[in-house]
Order: structure tokens, then sequence, then C-alpha cells
């Protein structure tokens, strides 16, 4: 960002790696001065110890050493820790928020903070996300196939036409996000936010989302045949025209879904609640009055 004129511009703040890289570097200095200080006062004692013998002095003088030696020991950790090798990925957690069609596959960034991050068509394949802030993030056609976002906060967060196939979701927060045109076969999903999610036309096939919230969600024409959605909850959610063949709906909640041509053929639909009997599959859809 331009500073204003006239304006100074605001250095950063320390990043984690940082600030720990510091601490442990005045930590180590301050054992170096006490340790000489110690050391200094020591001397003299242990000299005059040596030739009065007396306990006390000696007794004083011992103590002065230990107290040398430990914060000798401690500079000698702390110089240690903060030359210590880390993953340059974990060096500044805050990673570059303009990062258009880079290549991270496989990167490692549990835990990063990238709300409102520009990610478009990044290749994040097996990227481990686990815990991440990304809110708002822009990731229209990102790739994130087997990623792992168990935690992971993308309310809000721009998916449409992103590649998820296989991911590992599991209790993210996908509250608000755009998941439109969105492939997630094979992901599991389970435990996760997806109230009001934009999932139209999404490919969910063979997806697990067991426990997931969907509360007023839109799935219209999604795609989720063979899906295990079991006390997952629809309610008020879009399902219009959506296709549920073979999906295992056991216990979940479809009160106030709307269910016009959804595809229902070979569902298991033991436990579900609706709000009148449940569809009977006919034909190669069913149609349920509004």
């Amino acid at each position: 960002m331009t500073p204003l004129p006239g304006r100074p511009e605001r250095p950063e703040r320390l990043t984690a790696y940082q600030r720990s890289t510091l601490r442990d570097v005045l930590v180590g200095v301050a054992g170096v001065l006490v340790s000489v200080a110690a050391t200094s006062g020591a001397l003299p004692l242990l000299v005059q110890s040596a030739s009065d013998a007396r306990v006390r002095t000696f007794g004083v003088a011992g103590l002065l050493a230990l107290g040398a030696i430990v914060p000798a020991w401690i500079a000698i950790v702390a110089f240690a820790r903060a030359r210590r090798p880390v993953d340059p990925s974990l060096r500044d957690r805050r990673m570059p928020v303009a990062l258009r069609h880079t290549d991270t596959h496989g990167i490692l960034l549990p835990g990063v903070d990238l709300p409102d991050a520009d990610l478009p068509g990044a290749m994040l394949d097996g990227a481990n996300l686990a815990g991440a802030r990304l809110e708002r993030a822009m990731l229209p056609g990102a790739s994130l196939q087997r990623a792992v976002l168990v935690d992971a906060n993308l309310g809000g967060a721009r998916l449409a036409n992103a590649n998820l196939g296989g991911a590992d979701a599991r209790r993210a927060r996908l509250d608000r996000a755009d998941l439109s045109y969105a492939k997630l076969s094979q992901a599991c999903l389970d435990g996760a936010q997806l109230g009001r999610a934009l999932l139209e036309r999404a490919t969910l096939d063979d997806a697990s989302l067991c426990n997931a919230r969907l509360v007023r969600a839109c799935l219209k024409d999604a795609s989720l045949a063979r899906a295990d959605l079991r006390d997952a909850s629809f309610s008020l959610a879009e399902l219009t025209g959506a296709d549920l063949r073979g999906a295992d709906l056991r216990g979940a909640d479809l009160r106030g879904a709307r269910l016009e041509g959804t595809r229902l053929d070979g569902a298991q639909l033991d436990g579900a609640t609706f709000d009148d009997e449940p569809p009977a599959p006919a034909g190669p859809a069913v149609a349920v009055a509004g």
C-alpha cells in the first residue's frame, strides 16, 4: 500500500518467528551478562577461601560460581534455539497475499493467518492448511486437491470452480462461502459448517458430510451421488434439481428443504426428517410439491 504524502510508512510488525528469535537472543545476552557478573564476584572469594579456609566464604563463592554456570548454560541453549533450522514457509505466517496462479504444491502452513487473501488459481494440492484463517479469501479456480483444511476458517471465501477433490475439511467453517461449480468429489467435510453456502452445480459425489450443517445452503442442481450425509442438517436448504442418488441420508434433517426435481433413487432415508412424508423415488427424478 502506498503511504500517504507527508507520512512515513509504518514498518511491519515482527512475525512470530522473528519475535521468538529475538527473545532467544535477548535471553542469551542476559545469561552471558549474569554469568560474567557472578564469575567476577566469585573469583575474589574463592582466592580468599583458599587462604583462610573459612567455610562461610567458600559457600558464598560456591553459590556465586553456580550462579555463573546456570546463566551461562541458559545463554548457550537460547543462542542454539535462535539458530535452529525452521521451515522457511513458517518464518512469516502472514505470507504474501497476492499469489496469483502460484504453485505451492504440498506447502505446510498450519494455522496460517490469511484473511482476505487474493489467491485466484493458486495450486495448493496437498497443502497443509489445518486451522488456517482464510476468511473472505479469493480462491476462484484454485486447486486444493487432497489439501488438509481441518478446522480451517473459510467463511465467506470465494471458491467458485475450485477443485477440492479428496480434501480433508473436517470441521471447517465455510459459512456463506461461494463453492458454486466447485469439485468436492471424495472430500471429507464431516462436521463442517456450510450455513448459507453457495454450492450450486457443485460436485460432491462420494463425499462425506456426516454431521455437517448446511442450513439455508444453496445446492441447486448439485451432485451428491453416493455421498455420506448421515445426520447432516439441510434445514431450509435449496436442493432443487440436486442429484442424491445412492446417498446415505439416515438421520439427516431436511425440514423446510426445497426438493423439487431432486433425485433420490437408491438413497437411504431411515430416520431422516422431512416436513411431510419422504418423497418416494419414482422414475428418473423425484418431484416434490413446494
